[in-house]
Protein backbone atom coordinates (compact mmCIF):
# COMPACT_ATOMS: atom_id res chain seq x y z
CA UNK A 1 0.00 0.00 0.00
CA UNK A 2 1.34 2.87 -0.68
CA UNK A 3 1.78 6.11 1.63
CA UNK A 4 -0.83 7.89 0.14
CA UNK A 5 -3.75 5.52 0.24
CA UNK A 6 -2.58 4.59 4.04
CA UNK A 7 -3.05 8.34 4.46
CA UNK A 8 -6.14 8.74 3.00
CA UNK A 9 -7.44 4.91 4.51
CA UNK A 10 -6.95 6.48 7.91
CA UNK A 11 -9.30 9.58 7.55
CA UNK A 12 -11.57 6.88 6.11
CA UNK A 13 -11.70 5.38 9.63
CA UNK A 14 -11.75 8.60 11.13
CA UNK A 15 -14.80 9.47 9.55
CA UNK A 16 -16.47 6.05 9.81
CA UNK A 17 -15.88 6.06 13.72
CA UNK A 18 -17.26 9.47 13.94
CA UNK A 19 -20.46 8.83 12.56
CA UNK A 20 -21.22 5.85 14.73
CA UNK A 21 -23.97 8.20 16.89
CA UNK A 22 -25.63 5.26 18.75
CA UNK A 23 -27.40 7.79 20.91
CA UNK A 24 -29.31 9.80 17.81
CA UNK A 25 -31.92 7.33 17.26
CA UNK A 26 -32.85 6.92 21.03
CA UNK A 27 -32.27 10.40 22.00
CA UNK A 28 -35.46 11.50 23.05
CA UNK A 29 -36.87 8.04 24.65
CA UNK A 30 -33.40 8.54 26.58
CA UNK A 31 -34.14 12.04 27.78
CA UNK A 32 -37.89 10.77 28.56
CA UNK A 33 -36.44 7.93 30.81
CA UNK A 34 -34.38 10.72 33.01
CA UNK A 35 -37.01 12.58 33.45
CA UNK A 36 -36.52 15.25 31.14
CA UNK A 37 -39.67 17.28 30.09
CA UNK A 38 -40.05 17.92 26.05
CA UNK A 39 -40.16 22.00 26.92
CA UNK A 40 -36.82 20.63 28.46
CA UNK A 41 -35.60 18.83 25.71
CA UNK A 42 -36.23 22.72 23.37
CA UNK A 43 -33.89 23.80 26.21
CA UNK A 44 -31.46 21.30 26.03
CA UNK A 45 -31.78 21.81 21.90
CA UNK A 46 -31.66 25.80 22.10
CA UNK A 47 -28.57 25.84 23.93
CA UNK A 48 -26.94 23.43 21.70
CA UNK A 49 -27.05 25.20 18.82
CA UNK A 50 -26.84 28.23 20.30
CA UNK A 51 -23.18 27.52 21.45
CA UNK A 52 -22.95 26.38 17.34
CA UNK A 53 -23.60 29.32 16.36
CA UNK A 54 -21.35 30.87 18.76
CA UNK A 55 -18.07 28.85 17.72
CA UNK A 56 -18.73 28.03 14.23
CA UNK A 57 -17.18 30.69 12.60
CA UNK A 58 -14.55 31.69 15.32
CA UNK A 59 -12.89 28.14 15.38
CA UNK A 60 -13.02 27.95 11.63
CA UNK A 61 -10.85 31.38 11.66
CA UNK A 62 -8.97 29.89 14.59
CA UNK A 63 -8.14 26.81 11.97
CA UNK A 64 -7.08 28.16 9.07
CA UNK A 65 -4.57 30.50 11.73
CA UNK A 66 -3.25 27.72 13.85
CA UNK A 67 -3.50 24.63 11.55
CA UNK A 68 -6.18 22.24 11.13
CA UNK A 69 -5.17 19.33 13.05
CA UNK A 70 -4.73 21.12 16.10
CA UNK A 71 -7.90 22.04 16.35
CA UNK A 72 -9.54 18.87 14.91
CA UNK A 73 -7.45 16.42 17.49
CA UNK A 74 -8.55 18.83 20.61
CA UNK A 75 -12.30 19.04 19.16
CA UNK A 76 -12.14 14.78 19.26
CA UNK A 77 -10.77 14.82 22.52
CA UNK A 78 -12.86 16.82 24.13
CA UNK A 79 -16.12 15.22 22.05
CA UNK A 80 -15.23 11.89 23.92
CA UNK A 81 -14.86 13.44 27.46
CA UNK A 82 -18.15 15.17 26.84
CA UNK A 83 -19.96 11.79 25.77
CA UNK A 84 -18.63 10.50 29.12
CA UNK A 85 -19.78 13.27 31.08
CA UNK A 86 -23.21 12.77 29.24
CA UNK A 87 -23.30 9.04 30.52
CA UNK A 88 -23.39 10.57 33.73
CA UNK A 89 -25.97 13.31 33.24
CA UNK A 90 -29.46 12.78 34.75
CA UNK A 91 -30.40 15.94 35.15
CA UNK A 92 -31.37 19.22 33.22
CA UNK A 93 -28.16 21.00 34.11
CA UNK A 94 -25.88 18.96 33.58
CA UNK A 95 -27.39 17.75 30.37
CA UNK A 96 -27.05 21.38 28.96
CA UNK A 97 -23.48 21.83 30.00
CA UNK A 98 -22.70 18.51 28.29
CA UNK A 99 -24.54 19.68 25.37
CA UNK A 100 -22.33 23.08 25.08
CA UNK A 101 -19.50 20.99 25.47
CA UNK A 102 -20.68 18.80 22.56
CA UNK A 103 -21.12 22.24 20.24
CA UNK A 104 -18.07 23.92 21.84
CA UNK A 105 -15.46 21.06 20.56
CA UNK A 106 -17.81 19.81 17.99
CA UNK A 107 -17.09 23.45 16.36
CA UNK A 108 -13.71 22.72 16.47
CA UNK A 109 -14.09 19.65 14.35
CA UNK A 110 -16.56 21.10 11.89
CA UNK A 111 -14.77 22.42 8.46
CA UNK A 112 -11.25 21.90 9.95
CA UNK A 113 -11.11 17.49 9.34
CA UNK A 114 -12.04 18.22 5.73
CA UNK A 115 -9.96 21.03 5.14
CA UNK A 116 -6.87 19.32 6.53
CA UNK A 117 -7.75 16.35 3.93
CA UNK A 118 -8.24 18.89 0.89
CA UNK A 119 -4.87 20.54 1.70
CA UNK A 120 -3.13 17.23 2.03
CA UNK A 121 -4.89 16.35 -1.39
CA UNK A 122 -3.39 19.77 -2.84
CA UNK A 123 -0.05 19.24 -1.84
CA UNK A 124 -0.11 16.13 -3.18
CA UNK A 125 -1.61 17.50 -6.68
CA UNK A 126 -5.07 16.42 -6.67
CA UNK A 127 -6.80 19.67 -8.06
CA UNK A 128 -10.21 17.87 -7.62
CA UNK A 129 -11.22 15.82 -4.40
CA UNK A 130 -14.76 14.82 -5.80
CA UNK A 131 -13.99 11.38 -6.04
CA UNK A 132 -12.71 11.19 -2.29
CA UNK A 133 -15.87 13.12 -0.77
CA UNK A 134 -17.98 10.86 -2.90
CA UNK A 135 -16.29 7.85 -0.39
CA UNK A 136 -16.47 9.42 2.39
CA UNK A 137 -20.19 10.38 2.23
CA UNK A 138 -21.10 6.95 1.36
CA UNK A 139 -18.89 5.59 4.60
CA UNK A 140 -20.43 8.34 6.72
CA UNK A 141 -23.98 7.45 5.64
CA UNK A 142 -22.80 3.62 6.04
CA UNK A 143 -22.05 5.05 9.89
CA UNK A 144 -25.08 6.27 10.13
CA UNK A 145 -26.87 3.04 9.50
CA UNK A 146 -25.02 0.87 11.78
CA UNK A 147 -26.30 3.32 14.80
CA UNK A 148 -29.75 3.02 13.23
CA UNK A 149 -29.63 -1.00 13.30
CA UNK A 150 -27.51 -1.14 16.86
CA UNK A 151 -29.31 2.05 18.74
CA UNK A 152 -32.07 0.36 19.85
CA UNK A 153 -30.50 -3.15 21.21
CA UNK A 154 -28.19 -1.00 23.65
CA UNK A 155 -31.10 1.37 24.59
CA UNK A 156 -32.50 -2.27 25.80
CA UNK A 157 -29.71 -3.02 27.72
CA UNK A 158 -29.82 0.32 29.30
CA UNK A 159 -33.11 2.48 28.67
CA UNK A 160 -31.36 5.41 30.70
CA UNK A 161 -28.69 5.49 27.93
CA UNK A 162 -25.38 5.63 30.20
CA UNK A 163 -24.51 2.71 28.03
CA UNK A 164 -25.15 4.52 24.60
CA UNK A 165 -22.87 7.21 25.79
CA UNK A 166 -20.20 5.58 26.86
CA UNK A 167 -20.06 3.30 23.53
CA UNK A 168 -20.22 6.54 21.38
CA UNK A 169 -17.52 8.15 23.57
CA UNK A 170 -15.83 4.76 22.67
CA UNK A 171 -15.88 5.22 18.99
CA UNK A 172 -14.96 8.71 19.03
CA UNK A 173 -11.68 7.62 20.96
CA UNK A 174 -11.49 5.52 17.86
CA UNK A 175 -11.84 8.00 15.63
CA UNK A 176 -9.25 9.81 17.54
CA UNK A 177 -7.05 7.62 17.23
CA UNK A 178 -7.49 7.10 13.66
CA UNK A 179 -7.44 11.03 13.02
CA UNK A 180 -3.84 11.16 14.80
CA UNK A 181 -2.03 8.31 12.59
CA UNK A 182 -4.01 10.06 9.82
CA UNK A 183 -1.88 13.15 10.91
CA UNK A 184 1.78 11.22 11.21
CA UNK A 185 1.37 9.42 7.96
CA UNK A 186 0.36 12.62 6.23
CA UNK A 187 3.96 14.44 7.14
CA UNK A 188 5.47 11.68 6.56
CA UNK A 189 3.75 11.39 3.09
CA UNK A 190 4.65 14.87 2.08
CA UNK A 191 6.69 16.01 4.58
CA UNK A 192 6.89 18.04 7.91
CA UNK A 193 5.89 21.08 6.63
CA UNK A 194 3.47 22.16 8.65
CA UNK A 195 4.89 24.86 10.59
CA UNK A 196 5.97 26.54 7.09
CA UNK A 197 1.83 26.20 6.01
CA UNK A 198 0.92 28.09 9.00
CA UNK A 199 3.60 30.78 8.36
CA UNK A 200 3.03 31.16 4.35
CA UNK A 201 -0.84 31.80 5.91
CA UNK A 202 -0.20 33.93 8.22
CA UNK A 203 0.97 36.06 5.80
CA UNK A 204 -1.07 36.04 3.19
CA UNK A 205 -4.23 35.70 5.65
CA UNK A 206 -6.42 39.03 5.59
CA UNK A 207 -9.07 40.14 8.35
CA UNK A 208 -11.49 39.83 5.29
CA UNK A 209 -11.52 36.28 5.09
CA UNK A 210 -12.94 35.67 1.22
CA UNK A 211 -10.85 35.68 -1.40
CA UNK A 212 -13.12 37.08 -3.55
CA UNK A 213 -16.79 38.61 -3.96
CA UNK A 214 -17.64 35.03 -5.58
CA UNK A 215 -16.43 32.14 -3.52
CA UNK A 216 -18.29 34.70 -0.83
CA UNK A 217 -21.42 34.27 -2.85
CA UNK A 218 -21.31 30.99 -3.59
CA UNK A 219 -20.13 29.55 -0.17
CA UNK A 220 -23.70 32.04 0.83
CA UNK A 221 -25.84 29.05 -1.30
CA UNK A 222 -24.21 26.26 -0.94
CA UNK A 223 -24.96 27.06 2.88
CA UNK A 224 -28.60 27.63 1.73
CA UNK A 225 -29.01 24.45 -0.52
CA UNK A 226 -27.80 22.22 2.64
CA UNK A 227 -30.53 24.20 4.44
CA UNK A 228 -33.35 23.22 2.36
CA UNK A 229 -32.21 19.92 2.11
CA UNK A 230 -32.40 19.29 6.04
CA UNK A 231 -35.80 20.26 5.66
CA UNK A 232 -36.96 16.81 4.33
CA UNK A 233 -35.86 15.85 7.39
CA UNK A 234 -38.73 17.15 9.51
CA UNK A 235 -41.09 17.04 6.69
CA UNK A 236 -40.51 13.32 6.64
CA UNK A 237 -41.42 12.75 10.36
CA UNK A 238 -45.10 14.69 9.99
CA UNK A 239 -45.36 12.38 6.64
CA UNK A 240 -44.54 9.09 7.99
CA UNK A 241 -47.07 10.13 10.53
CA UNK A 242 -49.50 11.48 8.63
CA UNK A 243 -49.91 8.30 6.36
CA UNK A 244 -50.03 6.20 10.26
CA UNK A 245 -46.92 4.19 9.54
CA UNK A 246 -45.93 1.64 12.92
CA UNK A 247 -42.63 3.28 14.35
CA UNK A 248 -40.67 0.26 13.81
CA UNK A 249 -41.06 0.10 9.84
CA UNK A 250 -40.04 4.08 10.08
CA UNK A 251 -37.22 3.34 11.71
CA UNK A 252 -36.66 0.72 8.12
CA UNK A 253 -37.66 3.67 6.06
CA UNK A 254 -34.44 5.14 6.97
CA UNK A 255 -32.22 2.39 6.59
CA UNK A 256 -33.75 2.17 3.02
CA UNK A 257 -33.57 5.72 2.46
CA UNK A 258 -29.65 5.45 3.73
CA UNK A 259 -29.24 2.26 1.00
CA UNK A 260 -30.74 3.55 -1.44
CA UNK A 261 -28.87 7.04 -0.66
CA UNK A 262 -25.12 4.86 -0.80
CA UNK A 263 -26.30 3.40 -4.17
CA UNK A 264 -27.29 6.86 -5.67
CA UNK A 265 -23.93 7.82 -4.30
CA UNK A 266 -22.28 5.18 -6.29
CA UNK A 267 -23.41 6.05 -9.56
CA UNK A 268 -21.17 8.04 -11.97
CA UNK A 269 -22.95 11.67 -12.38
CA UNK A 270 -22.62 14.81 -10.14
CA UNK A 271 -24.70 17.10 -8.61
CA UNK A 272 -25.74 19.28 -11.34
CA UNK A 273 -28.19 22.43 -12.50
CA UNK A 274 -30.99 19.59 -12.87
CA UNK A 275 -30.78 18.19 -9.44
CA UNK A 276 -30.41 21.70 -7.86
CA UNK A 277 -34.49 22.29 -9.34
CA UNK A 278 -35.26 19.23 -8.33
CA UNK A 279 -35.20 19.64 -5.18
CA UNK A 280 -38.52 21.20 -4.33
CA UNK A 281 -40.28 17.54 -5.21
CA UNK A 282 -39.16 16.51 -2.15
CA UNK A 283 -41.72 18.93 -0.19
CA UNK A 284 -44.65 18.78 -2.62
CA UNK A 285 -44.55 14.70 -2.95
CA UNK A 286 -45.31 14.69 0.86
CA UNK A 287 -49.15 16.33 -0.45
CA UNK A 288 -50.14 12.78 -1.41
CA UNK A 289 -51.11 9.97 1.27
CA UNK A 290 -50.54 6.97 -0.54
CA UNK A 291 -47.51 4.33 -1.41
CA UNK A 292 -46.32 5.63 -4.47
CA UNK A 293 -45.63 8.86 -3.27
CA UNK A 294 -43.97 7.58 -0.05
CA UNK A 295 -41.70 5.78 -1.92
CA UNK A 296 -41.02 8.79 -4.47
CA UNK A 297 -40.13 11.30 -1.50
CA UNK A 298 -37.63 8.49 -0.31
CA UNK A 299 -36.27 8.17 -4.03
CA UNK A 300 -36.24 11.87 -4.44
CA UNK A 301 -34.18 12.96 -0.98
CA UNK A 302 -31.85 9.99 -1.48
CA UNK A 303 -30.70 10.78 -4.43
CA UNK A 304 -30.08 14.33 -3.76
CA UNK A 305 -28.84 13.82 -0.74
CA UNK A 306 -26.30 11.37 -2.51
CA UNK A 307 -25.11 14.16 -4.54
CA UNK A 308 -25.12 17.83 -3.10
CA UNK A 309 -23.35 17.23 -0.01
CA UNK A 310 -20.20 16.24 -1.50
CA UNK A 311 -20.95 18.47 -4.45
CA UNK A 312 -20.63 21.40 -1.71
CA UNK A 313 -17.75 19.96 -0.07
CA UNK A 314 -15.58 19.59 -2.54
CA UNK A 315 -16.52 23.37 -4.44
CA UNK A 316 -15.66 25.20 -0.91
CA UNK A 317 -12.80 22.83 -0.76
CA UNK A 318 -11.14 23.91 -3.96
CA UNK A 319 -12.18 27.01 -4.48
CA UNK A 320 -10.78 28.06 -1.17
CA UNK A 321 -7.41 28.59 -0.50
CA UNK A 322 -5.73 29.82 2.70
CA UNK A 323 -9.72 30.11 4.56
CA UNK A 324 -10.62 26.56 3.73
CA UNK A 325 -12.00 25.67 7.39
CA UNK A 326 -13.38 29.63 8.10
CA UNK A 327 -15.45 28.93 4.65
CA UNK A 328 -16.43 25.75 5.22
CA UNK A 329 -17.66 26.61 8.99
CA UNK A 330 -19.43 29.37 7.37
CA UNK A 331 -21.76 27.24 5.10
CA UNK A 332 -22.60 25.13 8.50
CA UNK A 333 -23.63 28.62 9.94
CA UNK A 334 -25.90 29.53 7.06
CA UNK A 335 -27.11 25.95 6.50
CA UNK A 336 -28.05 26.19 10.81
CA UNK A 337 -29.93 30.18 10.48
CA UNK A 338 -31.62 28.50 7.21
CA UNK A 339 -32.34 24.75 9.75
CA UNK A 340 -33.58 27.77 12.24
CA UNK A 341 -36.06 29.65 9.73
CA UNK A 342 -37.38 26.98 7.89
CA UNK A 343 -38.25 25.15 11.18
CA UNK A 344 -40.43 28.47 12.60
CA UNK A 345 -41.65 29.18 8.99
CA UNK A 346 -43.17 25.60 8.49
CA UNK A 347 -44.19 25.44 11.66
CA UNK A 348 -46.63 29.03 11.40
CA UNK A 349 -47.45 27.57 7.95
CA UNK A 350 -48.95 24.52 8.96
CA UNK A 351 -51.09 25.59 11.76
CA UNK A 352 -52.84 28.26 9.93
CA UNK A 353 -53.06 26.48 6.39
CA UNK A 354 -52.56 23.17 7.15
CA UNK A 355 -50.06 20.65 6.38
CA UNK A 356 -50.81 20.27 2.39
CA UNK A 357 -50.98 24.16 1.96
CA UNK A 358 -47.92 24.12 3.79
CA UNK A 359 -46.12 21.92 1.39
CA UNK A 360 -47.42 23.51 -1.79
CA UNK A 361 -46.22 26.68 -0.17
CA UNK A 362 -42.66 25.74 0.93
CA UNK A 363 -42.21 24.09 -2.34
CA UNK A 364 -42.78 27.68 -4.33
CA UNK A 365 -41.06 29.42 -1.86
CA UNK A 366 -38.02 27.19 -2.04
CA UNK A 367 -37.70 26.90 -6.25
CA UNK A 368 -38.46 30.71 -6.27
CA UNK A 369 -35.35 31.15 -3.91
CA UNK A 370 -33.45 28.41 -6.09
CA UNK A 371 -33.69 30.43 -8.94
CA UNK A 372 -32.55 33.69 -7.63
CA UNK A 373 -29.56 31.80 -6.19
CA UNK A 374 -28.74 29.79 -9.71
CA UNK A 375 -28.73 33.79 -11.01
CA UNK A 376 -26.80 35.59 -8.17
CA UNK A 377 -24.12 32.32 -8.44
CA UNK A 378 -20.56 33.21 -9.82
CA UNK A 379 -19.86 31.75 -13.28
CA UNK A 380 -17.38 29.29 -11.76
CA UNK A 381 -20.08 27.83 -9.69
CA UNK A 382 -22.59 27.48 -12.68
CA UNK A 383 -20.13 26.06 -14.97
CA UNK A 384 -19.35 23.45 -12.04
CA UNK A 385 -23.26 22.54 -11.93
CA UNK A 386 -22.43 21.72 -16.05
CA UNK A 387 -19.72 19.75 -15.85
CA UNK A 388 -20.34 15.96 -16.15
CA UNK A 389 -18.39 13.32 -14.01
Amino acid sequence: MSKSNKVIKFFYLYAVFSNLLLFLPVLLMIYTKRNITSSDMLLIEACYYFTIFLFEIPTGFIGDKIGHDKLVVLGLIGTTVSYVIFAFSFNLVMIIISQVLLGIFGSCISGSDYSSLATYLEKKGEKDGMEYQNKLYRLTTIGTLISFVFSGIVYKLDSKGKLTFLITACTYLLSTIAYIVFVVYKKKSIGDIENESINEEEKTFSISTFESTSIDKDVIICGVLIGILSGSYVVSQIFYNNLKIDAYYIGVLYCLSNVVTIIFNKLNFKFNKTLMFLMPLMYLTTIFNNKIALFLFILIVSLIKSKVKPFINNYVLTHSKNNKAYNMSFVSFIYNIMNAIFMVSLSRIIYFFGFKVGMIGITILTFLLLIYLYEKSSTSYKMELMKEM
